[in-house]
């Protein structure tokens, strides 16, 4: 397809603009009163079945749009499974890290998954670790670190926490087991019924997490709570269905080494945000590390042709 590294660039522009807004919709939930797991649980679990209608949809106007059993090799729904399973463990480490040490640490330590997905793609999938996907890696690097300790380095208090050092890198090293499954783990499932199954996945599986941590009278709370449901709607479709349906089909026409290092835009777009809708005044820093990642994105795009097969 000629225009798949645009449309895929594309997709995950706006996949990283829905996750971006996670942290306006998890603020405003919370602020009404709703814990993490239980807005997590929302979120998937709607989130997937928004997905699902939309498959259905698209299945009743002629595209093939469910996975035909009869022609899946059993491999591949193995490799869906799998990166269902990395999905889910993603969100339990990094809302993990959160809670343990600041959340620019933590953002630095999950992020460190772009560097070893280029790496693991030269190993696993034969890719070419070309100059210009490593300048665009370092400078983005350099930005996203601008970007998350901006604040720090003004003077804002930091802590740092063994533990939620631990949880944001393991949160790293399952984004990018999911990020090479993904890309290529399995060709023959259509993306939209893929990205039904890797958001609606978790979504049981933070309910029943949530029954045993003591939480399950917070999973009916949206229903007694009208004014919860602006937060988890925004949550369900801007924050899941959408750009989880345009993240998955975007790293399978770029690759995942050229996926990952394009969506550490996705901080930048939360501090852009939570600038404009909660009133949270970057610092000069930011400015600075913001543009160095819109840069790195540029460098990688002005690339002549991929060395990914689509």
């Amino acid at each position: 397809m000629k225009d798949a590294p645009l449309l895929g660039t594309a997709l995950l522009l706006v996949s990283a603009f829905g996750f971006a807004t996670l942290g306006i919709s998890s603020r405003g939930a919370a602020d009404n009163g709703l814990d993490t797991l239980a807005y997590v649980a929302w979120r998937n679990t709607l989130g997937g079945l928004l997905i699902l209608v939309g498959v259905a949809v698209a299945a009743a106007m002629g595209q093939q749009a469910f996975a035909r059993r009869a022609i899946v090799p059993r491999r591949e729904w193995l490799a869906l499974a799998t990166a269902s399973a990395m999905a889910v463990g993603v969100q339990l480490s990094i809302f993990g890290a959160f809670n343990s040490t600041t959340i620019a640490i933590a953002l630095i330590t999950f992020y460190s998954f772009p560097a070893l997905v280029t790496l693991a793609s030269v190993r696993v999938y034969g890719e070419r670790l070309e100059r210009r996907r490593v300048a665009a890696l370092a400078l983005a690097s350099v930005g996203l670190i601008l970007v998350a300790l901006g604040p720090v380095m003004q003077g804002a208090g930091v802590q740092v926490d063994v533990v939620g050092l631990g949880l944001g890198f393991t949160a790293a090293l399952f984004q990018t087991a999911y990020s090479l499954v993904v890309g290529r783990g399995f060709p023959t499932i259509p993306s939209g019924f893929a990205s039904a199954v890797i958001v609606g996945v978790s979504g049981p599986v933070c309910i029943v997490l949530a029954t045993m941590v003591g939480q399950g009278a917070q999973l009916a709370l949206p229903l007694e709570l009208p004014a919860l449901w602006p937060w988890v709607l925004l949550a369900v479709v801007i924050g899941a269905a959408i750009p989880t349906a345009a993240n998955v089909t975007g790293i399978r026409m770029l690759g995942p080494s050229r996926a990952a290092i394009l969506m550490m835009i996705e901080p930048v777009l939360g501090v852009t945000l939570a600038a404009v809708l909660l009133a949270e005044r970057p610092v000069p820093l930011q400015f600075l590390g913001g543009a160095a990642v819109l840069v790195a994105g540029v460098i990688l795009q002005a690339r002549r042709r991929s060395s990914v097969v689509v």
